[in-house]
């Protein structure tokens, strides 16, 4: 079951930059990014966990999510959980500028040196709690939640500019759905479809 709803949630039709975001996901070395005991994952269909109690999703999954949010080159785009660096490689090789902020620190300094070591140099990375009011301006183009929220996240779609996308993976374990909303001249809901979650892997 998990299977069958992870493939419709892919399957989903792609937006014009879908392809490219694909592209980048073979060219970019998430291994890099992955824990050095699961290097051999890096591509697997498997969430891994890495600190904090935290987890990197699977490759398809990232990928899908950036190709929702459609990036062009002159987007602002806010990322909310940094984790390895690996999303935040992929939508910054997509758009002007990627903010990311997470609230553990500890995660950023190396986060930052993989993407320095691969020639990126458009994003910028805060520790913080962006569930609360932080110092940074609003009108983002697009914002992605990288962990999974109970209930929709209205506050941050707050924060886009006219036009601005989010996504973000919306419920209760196990299941939850991924959600796309965005903004024109009201908020817009789309459900990118079911999303089944499977657990980390854990050798």
């Amino acid at each position: 079951m998990a299977v069958i709803e992870f493939f419709r949630f892919l399957n989903h039709p792609l937006p014009n930059n879908g392809h490219r975001v694909l592209g980048l996901l073979k060219k970019l070395p998430r291994e890099l990014f992955v824990p050095p005991q699961d290097r051999d994952l890096a591509f697997a269909d498997l969430n891994l966990p890495i600190s904090h109690g935290q987890c990197m999703m699977q490759p398809k999954v990232e990928a899908r999510l950036a190709q929702a949010l459609a990036l062009t080159s002159t987007d602002r785009v806010l990322e909310v959980g940094t984790g390895t660096g690996y999303l935040t490689a992929l939508l910054a090789s997509c758009c002007a500028q990627v903010t990311s902020i997470d609230i553990h620190g500890d995660f950023l300094k190396p986060a930052s040196a993989r993407l320095e070591r691969l020639g990126i140099v458009n994003a910028t990375f805060l520790e913080g709690d962006a569930a609360e009011d932080w110092a940074e301006d609003d009108g983002w183009d697009a914002i992605i939640l990288t962990g999974s929220v109970p209930v929709p996240p209205h506050a941050h779609c707050n924060r886009l500019a006219a036009g601005g996308r989010l996504v973000a993976i919306v419920g209760q374990p196990p299941v939850m759905e991924a959600m796309l909303y965005s903004i024109a001249a009201a908020m817009m809901e789309n459900r990118l479809n079911s999303l089944f979650l499977t657990p980390a892997y854990r050798p």
